[in-house]
């Protein structure tokens, strides 16, 4: 009984200094952020993960579409994740950075034999799935402005896409 009572004193002082619902924290300074982890974006239902550069940290934001809402984006698109430039300057509109496309292969055979500039660039494909990039063509803020400089350091290589995206099986 007494080896109970013990038990249950050292329990209730671990978990004083924690609120309701809140796991313990250890005690000391906090560990530094690790440097080496990169931030992936990951989509199961899309079948892919996509190592996001350094430069993206803090400035952009992603929208991710499926079924009908990526049709209306891309036609003959199952999915369609388009990752934003979030501005720095007020008033200012997000702007595409690279937008991620994924089609069965029976609808990029039938896109890929109409005319018109291609809705992107084959960047990896499975047997039954294309996936596509596009990257902006130019910057859309000006060259001299911190949005323009920064849009810059983050728009990333179609070869780049190609590095960073990983087919899941």
């Amino acid at each position: 009984m007494r080896a109970w009572a013990l038990m249950l004193s050292l329990m209730m002082l671990a978990g004083a200094g924690c609120r309701r619902g809140e796991a313990p924290r250890p005690a000391g300074p906090p560990a530094p952020p690790s440097t080496s982890a990169q931030a992936v974006y990951q989509s199961d239902e899309a079948g892919f993960r996509f190592a996001l550069p350094a430069s993206w940290q803090g400035g952009y934001r992603v929208d991710a579409k499926h079924g009908d809402a990526a049709r209306a984006v891309q036609p003959g698109a199952d999915h369609v994740v388009t990752f934003f430039y979030v501005p720095l300057a007020a008033g200012a509109h997000d702007e595409p950075l690279l937008r991620l496309m994924v089609l069965p292969r029976s609808q990029w055979t039938a896109l890929s034999n109409q005319s018109g500039p291609p809705a992107g660039t084959v960047v990896s494909d499975r047997a039954d799935r294309v996936y596509l990039a596009s990257v902006p063509a130019n910057n859309p803020y000006g060259a001299g402005t911190p949005d323009g400089r920064r849009f810059a350091d983050m728009m990333p290589s179609i070869d780049e896409v190609r590095r960073q995206l990983t087919l899941r099986p």
